[in-house]
């Protein structure tokens, strides 16, 4: 914040809250030439003011007020976390000691009497502000190094900053990209470090997500603790929980890597849970809040087992969860330093109330190579000759191979494997992988996944059979999910339904089940109110998805917020657009919101528009999604306000013969009919139903729910509904239109 220095303007804003004209005039003409001003008369107009996209700085409250008082305006903005911070001034006439210590006790921090004395206003105003600037400052620097516990610890309690620890049972985290180190070895400083910051920043947004600790960086390493300084009882099962959604958001990383033409990596993730020594760590001059101890420690070993994409946990681990944890197999380990075996777990979701999964492994397709790759292997770690020994390659997949050598490689070890030409010629020395399972002893055979592939083994790999690149014979999946009709304030009910709540079942739902989505498509009506406090709320409930987006605005909608709103905010998440080319597929967004009516309207330069990206020759077959249905479907007052110009619309379609389908939202229902030779999917609404086929509006006791696409290569389209349980309403009487 910009603080004033006696002259000039300041960019702080002051609300002035007093039901008597004259007070205010005065206040407002002594604060006006050095800030921004805003006025309330009483404590609702007050909340309203401080509850908005741009809350003031600093507000001075007066106390005696028809309705509510000051000091329960106080309280409010005490109770609320995103106006706690607000420094609040009472100037009043109640100046008894008991007024001032119920004015503190609400949690104001200063106290003017009347009549104000101009030099004291201004000076507390001042003071106040610069004290809030400091303690924003303290937050935001310490804030990018230590989660927000530990800083409220050093902040609030002079004895969080003491040298000295505690024993104490808690949960830690290990991750690490896999391969890491080979790749820093042939690119750029520059390009390491960005690199590694999009991993790191992206890896500590998820972390704090989970209220874990973040206590070191080491390299492109995350060493994180669940249960300090606050303990919990979910420690444990937080940290998987923390771990699935890392995994999850690796899908992010690697698409911002892509973009940036960077290699794709992989992470793998240990958990243990134990007794650990917990604390400032250091001396007087330079202190670490961190752990210490045999846990610790054990937790890098679980981790140094995992393959890319990959969570192992403890035993220990394992019995918190309680349960709740799905296991996709086991292994005993020896690590190093303990003195018997230990089992680990390999984790693929968690059940419970809120259920994550990541993807059902894939059984791994190794393809038999006509010619075998002759290879040198040498082993990272152990006795071995600097050179290394013989070996081939006698199997193929992604990242996957079945390896001959002249000598026996352990489970869970790490080699850097040469290739070789069929004269013996290096042709790369920078393929790393870690052995993953033995298949015979004599001669030794074992299968191995790649860390790292270099640009030289990508390519080999590609020529040899299972190419990366090759993507068009994929389905191209989609997601479409429509009429959230959400409002800023998440508790708030349409038609007897929580419309949060329904979205955010909806959202988790399709997470689980449709984890990683080529397209996203947003159908109309996503903002009840309209407001860009709701959109800015809604692109918050979709930030864990990591596909670009799609928009097609509807009549409740607010196109400037929705442009200079959400928009913005999807192309923070991933990316956003209105036309996209997927593997053979165009898949066209259209906006048929018609200002001030329920119906939709395709402007002339949106027809022009679907026209000239239909002409262009660079798609086999097209999708276009629209917000209100295209056809009419058998409800009289749907089809009142559905798509007003439909003829002028099919007009254009009806000339390009690779439109196979089309999606709409507006009509709250499932719909699947057929116009000439293009298909009709309608979705029903995240949050309330309409019945289908009645004249008038009616609510129809189903649940709701999204619907999903494969847009398959030979212009063909599988797709489903999928419904969420619950969420009827309890009236489906209530037959008035909202």
């Amino acid at each position: 914040m910009k603080m004033d220095n006696g002259a000039g303007r300041d960019s702080a804003t002051i609300l002035v809250v007093d039901d008597t004209p004259e007070n205010i005039d005065v206040l407002r003409g002594l604060l006006k030439p050095r800030y921004k001003v805003l006025v309330a008369i009483n404590g609702e107009q007050a909340l309203k003011l401080c509850f908005s996209d741009q809350p003031p700085d600093l507000v001075l409250l007066d106390v005696m007020m028809p309705g509510m008082d000051g000091f329960e305006v106080c309280r409010r903005l005490k109770a609320e976390p995103r106006t706690e911070g607000i420094p609040v001034i009472f100037v009043t006439a109640m100046n008894e000691v008991r007024d001032e210590v119920q004015g503190f006790e609400a949690g104001g921090v200063d106290y003017i009497s009347k009549p104000v004395t101009p030099a004291v206003v201004l000076a507390r105003v001042k003071t106040h502000l610069q004290l809030r600037s400091a303690y924003r400052f303290i937050r935001e620097t310490f804030g990018r190094y230590l989660s927000d516990e530990i800083v409220d610890s050093l902040i609030d309690s002079p004895e969080g900053l003491r040298l000295g620890g505690e024993k104490r049972h808690l949960t830690i985290m290990m991750a690490d990209l896999r391969g890491f180190t080979s790749i820093g070895e042939r690119l750029p400083a520059e390009t390491v470090v960005k690199m590694i910051n999009i991993f790191l920043g992206r890896m500590t947004e998820v972390i704090q997500q989970h209220q874990g600790t973040i206590d070191e960086f080491i390299g492109d390493a995350i060493l994180a603790i669940f249960g300090a300084p606050i303990l919990r009882e979910d420690d444990a099962l937080r940290a998987v929980r923390c771990a699935i959604d890392m995994q999850l958001a690796m899908r992010e990383v690697n698409r911002c890597y892509k973009q940036a033409g960077f290699p794709v990596v992989e992470m793998g993730i240990g958990i243990n849970t134990g007794e650990v020594i917990v604390g400032n760590i250091g001396s007087s001059k330079r202190t670490k809040y961190g752990v210490v101890g045999r846990v610790v420690n054990t937790t890098s070993r679980i981790e140094s087992y995992t393959i890319g994409g990959q969570i192992l946990v403890s035993e220990s681990t394992k019995q918190e969860c309680h349960g709740l944890l799905r296991i996709d197999g086991q292994m005993s380990v020896m690590p190093k330093g303990l003195s018997k075996p230990i089992t680990i777990y390999d984790i693929g979701g968690i059940s419970g109330d809120q259920p994550l999964q990541l993807p059902e492994h894939e059984s791994i397709k190794l393809i038999q190579l006509e010619r075998p790759v002759d290879v040198r292997i040498i082993p990272l770690t152990g006795k071995h000759p600097a050179d290394g020994f013989g070996g081939r390659i006698l199997k193929l997949g992604q990242r996957d191979m079945e390896i001959t050598a002249d000598q026996p490689c352990s489970d869970f070890s790490d080699l850097r494997i040469m290739l070789l030409d069929a004269a013996g010629n290096i042709l790369t020395k920078e393929l790393y992988v870690k052995v993953i399972r033995q298949i015979d002893v004599d001669p030794a055979v074992f299968q191995a996944h790649a860390t790292s592939l270099s640009p030289v083994a990508e390519k080999l790999f590609r020529m040899l059979g299972k190419s990366e690149g090759a993507q068009d014979s994929k389905p191209v999946r989609l997601l479409h999910m429509t009429d959230f009709h959400i409002y800023t304030d998440p508790g708030q009910m349409i038609k007897g339904i929580c419309s949060n709540d329904s979205l955010a079942a909806v959202l988790a739902h399709a997470r689980h089940h449709c984890a990683d989505p080529d397209v996203i498509v947003l159908g109309g009506d996503l903002a009840q109110d309209e407001l860009p406090s709701t959109y800015k709320r809604l692109a918050t409930m979709l930030g864990h998805w990591s596909a670009p987006f799609m928009v097609t605005p509807g009549n409740h909608a607010s196109l400037s917020a929705l442009r200079n709103s959400l928009i913005p905010a999807l192309k923070n998440i991933f990316s956003y657009s209105d036309c996209l080319v997927v593997s053979g597929w165009k898949v066209i967004a259209l906006n048929s919101h018609e200002r001030g009516s329920v119906g939709g309207l395709l402007a002339d330069a949106e027809l022009d528009r679907l026209e000239q990206l239909l002409a262009a020759k660079d798609h086999v077959h097209a999708l276009i999604a629209i917000h209100h249905h295209p056809v009419d479907i058998g409800s009289r007052w749907l089809d009142n306000i559905g798509l007003n110009n439909q003829d002028r619309l099919w007009s254009v379609i009806d000339r390009f013969p690779q439109v196979r389908a089309m999606i709409c939202g507006h009509i709250h229902q499932s719909l699947d009919v057929m116009h000439g030779n293009v298909r009709i999917l309608g979705t029903p609404s995240t949050c309330i139903q309409f019945m289908p086929l009645q004249d008038e509006f009616c609510l129809d006791g189903v649940s709701p729910g999204y619907r999903w696409l494969e847009l398959l290569p030979d212009g063909s389209i599988n797709t489903a509904v999928e419904r969420i349980p619950g969420f009827i309403p309890e009236d489906l009487q209530n037959n008035e239109p909202y």
